[in-house]
């Protein structure tokens, strides 16, 4: 080799190991200004973790895990897309990066963007087919598309990799009680708990699919052990509030302690607003009314609210939504089309919800939910409304100091009722409801199949089963010869919930053949043509159901207590006219469901009569209805102004 060769060849490799020397440099560089960030980040001081991850970028514009970092401070800033452009830029790079994949699933589902969120965890997966929180995430994402076999696939998946994680097991839990298969998710609940014996959620979802099955006392008692591991689980102590109201299993005035108790610990009123309203003394202005719900939604309180937001008059009232949906539908979309503002709240937090209702100068609040699934009840707690009802979606006292009414109606709540409450009741002129049913079904065309005697029927859930109940309906089927009792349920698609069912009927000596037992279908309506007389469970009585069967010409026999969720039957039928349908005690129960009986089989011209008798009731007169609540409405407005 000749030496000028030589010379140049020293020369290149000493200028490669001076620039290896300075990129060395560099990258120790940028490694410190990482962990500066990451330290930053783990302490909770987000705005100096980002700025220094930035000066990593300054150093190297693609290095991925500063990227990454930014997008991860940027999701817990709310910037959801400026982390998901981090994301996909640090991808864009290094499309082999799953954990990458999976933070810009997570991103990406609370933008909503579910589709894209179960194809970035599905992506994650493909890189490394053993990543287990991306199985868990994903299975979280089909649950909320409801594609609940995919789903319950992925826990599997996740068992499989982890088996003694306990998430998993309350996670496969949830998409069982999704699909009407409770007494499956009960063994998957308690696995978890097995697992991981302070795990509060699995309390609750366990409360919730004992309740499911009727198993009250046990789902009370779930409900209780969560709230003694996390006194200010909210959502359990809803749960617990419902499942104690809707089957009256206490007393009314330990009823009413334990709701006051729930505002006491998860309100945020105090005694005082914490909003300052502005004094308005006009009386006659456009009232700004405000709904606030998670069941603007294919759900039974949907027929009996949509057409108020339909027929309000809007020179004199400006409807606003607050939607907490968590999956919208088409029926959400009519919702939608009938309010002036539409809002959708789902995943907001409570004082984000308070204010927004705040800066809309909402007048007049109304809660539609109480304190069942998905409620905003600590929205309300902040008090963003001059005034606030609670009105439909549940059967008691909301329990809060901040909720001025109660609209209910005079056969609901009449004098001798028992049920206390914080609110003042508001009784509305006529029955609390109107009913307007989106399916149409000609009754006339409905023909009641051939059979050798009467049909009884209830199509309400089978928690509403208990023993009382049970005896009442074995005591008419031992009293009408011949005759069956058809329940329809979505609980009933369960081999072991059908067993349950005719074993509760088994010890009244009531043969299985005589019980039909089905699961909800697509022609749910149809299927009244197959029942002669419905029976109302009590306590709980029925409110949708009890209006199906009756538009569709069923009778229905109802027994009446002193409680509102023992009188929504009673209600029902005084609207229509039809209090002789109403029984007060357990014997008046059967002989009316057995006289009724021995009329004979009903005609199709007897339905298509007590079709047209509802269809032209007070029940069904959305006009009169709406009149009414606005009047209502209004009042309260006057009485609020005379109060300033």
């Amino acid at each position: 080799m000749n030496r000028a060769l030589r010379r140049k060849q020293q020369k290149l490799a000493k200028k490669n190991s001076k620039s290896k020397a300075v990129h060395n440099s560099r990258d120790a560089e940028a490694q410190r200004l990482l962990d500066k960030g990451v330290a930053l980040h783990k302490s909770g001081d987000l705005a100096q973790a980002i700025e220094w991850y930035e000066k990593v970028l300054v150093i190297n514009p693609r290095h991925t895990m500063a990227l990454s970092n930014i997008g991860l401070v940027a999701k817990d800033q709310g910037k959801l897309d400026y982390a998901v452009s981090c994301y996909k830029k640090a991808l864009s790079i290094n499309p082999k990066l799953s954990g990458v994949y999976n933070n810009l699933g997570l991103a990406q589902k609370e933008q909503g963007e579910h589709s894209q969120a179960v194809a970035s965890y599905q992506k994650a997966i493909a890189i490394e087919p053993e990543l287990g929180v991306a199985y868990n995430n994903l299975g979280l994402a089909l649950t909320e598309e409801g594609r609940y076999e995919e789903a319950a696939s992925c826990y599997h998946k996740l068992i499989e990799l982890q088996p003694n994680f306990a998430e998993a097991y309350n996670n496969l839990g949830l998409t069982l009680k999704e699909q009407f298969k409770p007494d499956e998710a009960e063994a998957y609940f308690k696995k978890a708990l097995s697992l991981k014996p302070t795990f509060v959620g699995a309390y609750n979802n366990l409360g919730q699919v004992l309740k499911d099955q009727g198993k009250l006392q046990e789902a009370i008692t779930s409900f209780q052990q969560a709230l003694l591991i996390n006194p200010r689980y909210a959502k359990a102590h809803s749960n617990l509030l419902f499942t104690i109201s809707y089957y009256a299993m206490w007393d009314e005035s330990e009823t009413l302690k334990q709701h006051m108790q729930w505002d006491k610990i998860h309100g945020q009123l105090g005694g005082q607003n914490l909003y300052q309203h502005k004094a308005d003394n006009d009386k006659d202005k456009i009232l700004n009314i405000g709904y606030v719900s998670a069941d603007f939604k294919r759900h039974p309180v949907a027929v009996f609210l949509q057409h108020i937001l339909q027929s309000h008059d809007k020179k004199r009232f400006k409807i606003f939504c607050y939607s907490g949906v968590v999956s919208p539908d088409r029926i959400t979309a009519k919702f939608k089309s009938s309010a002036d503002v539409w809002h959708e709240v789902f995943g907001w937090g409570e004082k984000k919800l308070a204010q927004q209702i705040f800066n809309d100068k909402i007048d007049i609040l109304i809660d539609l939910t109480g304190h069942t699934a998905n409620n905003r009840l600590k929205a309300f707690t902040f008090k963003p409304s001059p005034i606030q009802a609670t009105y439909l979606g549940y059967c008691n006292t909301t329990g809060l100091q901040a909720m001025d009414y109660w609209l209910t109606d005079s056969v609901l709540t009449p004098d001798n009722s028992s049920d206390k409450s914080v609110e003042t009741t508001v009784p509305l002129p006529g029955c609390w409801v109107c009913y307007q049913p989106e399916n149409r079904v000609d009754v006339a065309l409905i023909k009641r199949e051939p059979d050798s005697g009467v049909v009884f029927g209830s199509f309400n859930q089978i928690s509403k089963l208990n023993d009382d109940v049970v005896k009442l309906w074995s005591d008419i089927l031992s009293q009408v010869a011949s005759s069956k009792l058809l329940l329809k349920s979505k609980y009933l698609n369960s081999s072991n919930a059908q067993k349950a069912v005719i074993k509760q009927f088994a010890q009244y000596a009531i043969d299985p053949s005589r019980l039909i037992l089905q699961q909800s279908t697509k022609d749910y309506m149809q299927q009244y043509g197959l029942v002669d007389i419905a029976l109302d469970p009590f306590p709980r009585t029925g409110g949708a159901t009890t209006c199906d069967a009756l538009w569709m010409g069923v009778p229905v026999i109802t027994l009446a207590g002193k409680r509102v969720i023992q009188r929504q039957g009673a209600s029902i039928l005084t609207a229509i006219g039809k209090t002789d349908w109403i029984a007060t005690n357990k014997e008046e129960y059967v002989n009316k469901a057995v006289e009724l009986a021995q009329q004979g089989v009903r005609s199709g011209e007897k339905r298509v009569e007590l079709h047209n008798i509802v269809a032209s009731s007070d029940l069904c007169d959305s006009a009169k209805f709406i009149t009414n609540l606005e009047v209502t409405y209004r009042k309260m407005w006057h009485s609020h102004i005379a109060m300033d």
